[in-house]
C-alpha cells in the first residue's frame, strides 16, 4: 500500500507561523470580549496579522533569533532572513528556510520570545491589559536603521 505523506508544515516559517498564530488565538480567548490580547499603538492586532511573515513575525523571530545567541552562546541563531517590503506591516518579510537546526528549536526560542513580550512589554495605555508591541517594533526597526513605521488601520 502506498502511503501518501501529507504536512500541513512546510519547514520553520510555516511552524513559526502556526504556532505563533495558535499562541495569539490563545491569549485572545483569554481576554475580556473584543479586546485583543496585542496591539501595537492602541490598533489591535489579530492571529493572522501577530504570524504572518509580512506581519509581525518579523519582529519575533528577530527577538527570538536575539535569545538563541545569547541563550546557546554561538554566533548563529535561527539564520532569519529578512527581506526590505515597503508593503509589509513593519516594512520586512521574514523566512526561515536557511535555519539548518531542529524546527522544534526555531518554535521554542519563538515561543519564548512571544512569553517575553507578554511578561515585559507594557500594557497599552488605551485599554491597560493588552501587550502593547510599539516597543518591541521600534526596536526591530532601529535594528534596520527603518525608523519610521508605515501608517496601517490607523497607526501612526
Amino acid at each position: 500500500m502506498n502511503k501518501t505523506k501529507v504536512s500541513l508544515v512546510k519547514g520553520p516559517t510555516d511552524a513559526a507561523s502556526l504556532v505563533i498564530r495558535q499562541l495569539t488565538i490563545a491569549a485572545n480567548a483569554e481576554m475580556p470580549e473584543g479586546v485583543s490580547a496585542f496591539t501595537i499603538k492602541g490598533v489591535a492586532i489579530g492571529p493572522n496579522e501577530m504570524s504572518s511573515p509580512d506581519g509581525v513575525l518579523p519582529a519575533l523571530v528577530w527577538h527570538a533569533d536575539r535569545i538563541a545567541k545569547y541563550g546557546m552562546n554561538r554566533n548563529t541563531g535561527l539564520e532569519p532572513d529578512f527581506t526590505k517590503d515597503d508593503d509589509s506591516l513593519l516594512g520586512h518579510t521574514v523566512s526561515l528556510d536557511r535555519f539548518s537546526g531542529v524546527t522544534a528549536e526555531a518554535v521554542l526560542f519563538l515561543m519564548e520570545a512571544l512569553h517575553q513580550a507578554k511578561d515585559t512589554l507594557p500594557r497599552d495605555p488605551q485599554n491597560k491589559i493588552s501587550v502593547d508591541l510599539a516597543e518591541l517594533v521600534a526596536e526591530f526597526k532601529a535594528s534596520f536603521g527603518s525608523l519610521q513605521p508605515r501608517r496601517v488601520h490607523g497607526m501612526s
